[in-house]
């Protein structure tokens, strides 16, 4: 009668007038036989719809479940107290009811049940910090008195499991929250103000775990795993156990263990009892009760790696046990890939056997990856080996990983497995090697350092772990190394390169030279001296790429130019390789670009092409070169053409070549081995060592040679006219060859004795008595 007697008729076409209604209604003209039906008619329609009114508003603003849980309440206090608030609710409610809803024929109402107090879900947020429903009291007891707060706070966890969609039972979610007795009224407000972004995906995980467990099993282990010393004692569990030691300090154990001694002090940036029942949530399902009852492999495949991934984006919550499960979850997509049809029941009967993905010993792992493979042949799986080969070591470097997390000391056992050449784990290392980086922090170290290791106890102990015995295939080094080379590269800026160049070229030379010493060097120091120069190789390969113009490559050309040892050759080929491969170009391209350029140390690398090239011939022809008689000569010659300080050297080598004819045969018999590079295909004529020729010596080979000695030269330097009978091309067989190149060595031969002091019968063939060449040969 209030709702009638204060609220207005929604419009002024309904309820204004009944005369007006039994004359006009088509509901009230039809189903009527008499005046006095009609009338009835009207007075029932008019009660029907403001009584719909009246129960459509009581039921969106939750008063029937308050009603409920206020008449099974037993407790007097609280009961007077909800009694006083659901009547003052109700009445401030009534005087802001939506009229306009009586003429809707359907009203839409949140389907939440089980609500202890009365209020509008839609306004709760403005509900802690107004009282638009209820008065300043009862909004002071809520947030200030524990039990009121919690029924405020079991009404907002209901309301929100109904507005994310989550199937979970309000009461679980209560527990959930509610059973860390340290946590305060103003840490649980934050859960659905600040925190219920990642409050929502840690009730999603919960909810996705329920396609493998219910919801009973999970809610009975979060009532058991916290432990409060004193007066509680700590009792063995399959589970982890969160500790409060003297109400101030978190411990968190791990299962079936009960002593606080060498435990560290739990850290967590969230709520510890949530965190503690993610990890027991992993344990669980994992457990092999768990996987027995499991019907379908693809459920359990889903199911973790949702969990997984799901725990993964967590930024309060670590779970240190996350690894163990995205191992199992590995084994089970192994089990899937190798073995398609009967995956479940080997999974079923390894978790039997007591399986867990968490091994004690490094070895224990490459055993249990040894009886897997036999199962699988057992299976007569019809993957091919290869693929189940390398399945299989991915799944033990998951394990190992894992093992690492909870054994970081002793990385040096999976090196030491690594290192082994009957197994291929390095495929996968990457993970292993940043779990080790990441603890010893090395990238930074070694850029800090200069390449150079500090004396401590860490990179002690990584130095004997890289002590391995019996080695032979050296992979550990070489992962390191490039691994590290990487790291330090991902730290280079562009336009800072000249400068660090220029800043760290002391330490390149103090490293180069310590490496070059050959003096014994720990395994760990060797492997950061050669990631640091690789590094800084790289980065001058980068400069000259650029065509930087910095001092200091002028110094790192000189420093290089004067290096001829092993180690050196190394590094510089690896510098011409990066500059390849940034470059994009050919190795004839890049010859072209530097062979101009003033860079000392990279042409002999050029001429050793054309060595390479004329070795190629040697395979193929015995070329008619000096081997006993001028041997020495000609090795002399070879060398000049291959030295950094080529062009000095030769002119000497000419000016001798003019009265010693041991040299000048040797010489001319050099251009006749180069000569014989253009019976490979792809042979190009090279333009640039023809203007050397033209432009630097020709003085002095027309002095030494005489203009047709000059002529002979350049024309075996470009393989002769289109139309000579001496032009090489790669279809030509052996023998033609040959007859070539004898026929050359022959005119070789005849002008080496222009170098003879007095004319000879031989020599005057082609030279007058002065040793110079005729005005016309075919003059008598």
């Amino acid at each position: 009668m209030i709702l009638i007697q204060k609220l207005p008729s929604s419009d002024k076409t309904r309820f204004v007038d009944w005369r007006f209604d039994i004359l006009t209604n088509a509901i009230t003209i039809a189903s009527s036989r008499s005046f006095y039906d009609a009338f009835q008619v009207t007075i029932s329609m008019f009660y029907e719809a403001y009584l719909s009114l009246l129960l459509a508003h009581l039921e969106k603003y939750q008063f029937f479940d308050a009603y409920i849980f206020l008449a099974n309440n037993q407790d007097d206090n609280i009961q007077n107290n909800l009694s006083k608030l659901w009547i003052d609710s109700l009445k401030t409610s009534l005087e802001t009811i939506n009229v306009t809803l009586m003429n809707l024929d359907v009203i839409d109402i949140s389907f939440i049940f089980g609500l202890q107090l009365p209020y509008e879900y839609d306004s709760r947020l403005d509900q802690m910090h107004t009282s638009n429903i209820y008065n300043d009291k009862f909004l002071q007891i809520i947030f200030n008195d524990q039990i009121w707060f919690q029924l405020y706070f079991h009404d907002q966890i209901a309301m929100h499991l109904a507005e994310v969609k989550i199937q979970l039972s309000t009461d679980f979610v209560f527990d959930l929250l509610t059973n860390n007795p340290t946590r305060i009224i103003k840490q649980y407000k934050r859960l659905f103000l600040v925190e219920h972004i990642e409050l929502t995906e840690i009730l999603r995980l919960f909810e996705t775990s329920l396609q493998l467990i219910n919801e009973e099993q999970i809610r009975n282990i979060i009532k058991k795993q916290w432990v409060e010393i004193p007066p509680s004692m700590i009792q063995s569990s399959e589970f982890y156990t969160l500790v409060l030691v003297n109400s101030e300090q978190f411990y968190l154990l791990p299962p079936k263990t009960t002593t606080l001694k060498k435990q560290p002090i739990f850290e967590c940036k969230g709520d510890p009892m949530i965190e503690t029942s993610l990890m027991n949530l992993i344990e669980l399902i994992l457990s092999p009760s768990v996987i027995q009852q499991v019907k379908n492999i693809q459920q359990v495949t889903t199911t973790y790696s949702l969990i997984a991934q799901g725990i993964r984006d967590l930024d309060s919550y670590m779970v240190n046990n996350l690894e163990k499960l995205r191992s199992f979850l590995s084994f089970v997509r192994c089990l899937t890939t190798l073995l398609p049809h009967r995956a479940l029941e080997v999974l079923k009967d390894v978790s039997k056997s007591g399986f867990d993905a968490k091994f004690h010993l490094c070895s224990s792992i490459h055993y249990f990856i040894t009886q897997l493979q036999e199962r699988i042949k057992s299976e007569q799986s019809t993957v091919d080996e290869n693929i189940i080969h390398r399945a299989l070591v991915k799944l033990e470097l998951d394990f190992l990983k894992d093992w690492l997390a909870d054994n970081e000391d002793s990385y040096g056992e999976i090196l030491t497995l690594m290192n082994d050449e009957n197994n291929d784990l390095w495929f996968y290392s990457a993970k292993i090697f940043t779990i080790i980086d990441n603890k010893l922090d090395l990238t930074s170290t070694l850029k800090e350092n200069h390449g150079n290791l500090p004396s401590n106890d860490e990179y002690k102990h990584l130095n004997q772990s890289l002590e391995i015995p019996n080695i032979s295939t050296r992979k550990i080094e070489r992962l390191m190394v490039n691994r590290l080379h990487m790291h330090l590269m991902l730290s280079v800026q562009g336009n800072e390169i000249g400068q660090q160049l220029t800043d760290e070229y002391p330490y390149f030379i103090e490293n180069f030279r310590e490496i070059q010493s050959g003096n014994k060097l720990d395994v760990g120091q060797m492997i950061s001296l050669l990631a640091w120069l690789k590094y800084y190789a790289q980065m001058y390969a980068f400069a000259l790429n650029n065509d930087s113009r910095d001092d200091v490559l002028s110094e790192l050309d000189r420093f290089l130019t004067n290096g001829d040892t092993p180690f050196c050759s190394t590094i510089k080929l690896f510098i011409i390789k990066q500059i390849l491969q940034m470059s994009k170009l050919t190795l004839k391209d890049l010859r072209e670009i530097y062979v101009n350029r003033n860079l000392l140390w990279i042409r002999p690398f050029f001429q050793r092409l054309r060595d390479q090239q004329a070795t190629n011939v040697r395979q193929t022809l015995i070329l008619p070169l000096p081997l006993f008689e001028c041997r020495e000569e000609f090795e002399r010659v070879r060398k000049i053409f291959n030295s950094t300080d080529r062009n000095n050297q030769l002119q000497k080598v000419i000016q001798e070549c003019n009265h010693t004819q041991k040299l000048s045969y040797a010489f001319l018999c050099w251009f006749i081995e180069y000569y014989s590079r253009f019976t490979q295909s792809n042979t190009e004529i090279d333009v640039d060592f023809i203007c050397i020729i033209q432009h630097d010596f020709r003085q002095d080979l027309i002095k030494s040679f005489t203009p047709l000695g000059y002529q002979f030269l350049i024309d075996l330097c470009s393989n002769f006219s289109d139309k000579s009978y001496f032009q090489l091309h790669y279809t030509m067989i052996p023998d033609d060859i040959h007859k070539r190149l004898l026929a050359l060595n022959i005119v070789a031969v005849f002008i080496s004795f222009k170098a003879q002091s007095a004319i000879t019968l031989l020599g005057n063939i082609l030279f007058n008595n002065q040793r110079q060449m005729p005005i016309n040969y075919v003059q008598p």
